[in-house]
């Protein structure tokens, strides 16, 4: 299986988890701040967020024995007629 990967694949790989990363980042930190977080509750929720979509990141290819990437958060409003209903 070693000899199979290609410095391409390696590349396409860390590309995705950066933007996958990146990404997740943004909307985890938006979120906490808009929950009125504080510097160290949101250091907390991105350090979990982030150890989080680390473990899953290598325990789903592992069980499925197929590629695949983690992402954390959702970028889809809200309708503000139900608050309480979640959308993603």
């Amino acid at each position: 299986m070693i000899r199979q990967i290609s410095p391409s694949a390696i590349y396409m790989g860390l590309l995705a988890a950066f933007v996958g990363y990146s990404a997740s980042f943004a909307i985890v930190l938006a979120g906490l701040t808009a929950m009125g977080a504080n510097d160290s509750q949101v250091a907390t929720g991105l350090f979990f967020a982030t150890l989080g979509m680390g473990l899953c990141s290598i325990w789903l290819p592992l069980a499925t024995r197929i590629p695949a990437a983690i992402a954390c958060g959702c970028s889809l409003p809200r309708r503000r007629s139900h608050p309480a209903r979640r959308v993603c």
